[in-house]
């Protein structure tokens, strides 16, 4: 576990999301998988957030994200979902 530093704090955040389909269908095809997880790291990307592990099931996804503490919980699954 390191820390990371910023200019006025030193952190180690770590979220782990979870994204389910409605009714837990199992939509994420193969195909489909690709895309996902092609979107998702394009994101983290853009915004600079390193991601640790994806997984993707036929019935949801698994992030675990580290991000810095100017970033609430709330805004990454904001950014992460549009």
């Amino acid at each position: 576990m390191a820390t990371k530093r910023a200019k006025h704090a030193v952190y180690d955040i770590k979220y782990h999301f979870v994204w389910i389909p409605k009714y837990r269908k199992h939509i994420l095809t193969k195909q489909l998988k690709n895309r996902v997880e092609e979107l998702f790291r394009a994101k983290t990307e853009q915004y600079d957030f390193e991601m640790d592990a994806m997984g993707i099931e036929d019935n949801h996804v698994h992030i675990f994200l580290p991000a810095p503490p100017k970033y609430p919980a709330a805004k990454i699954v904001e950014v992460l979902k549009v």
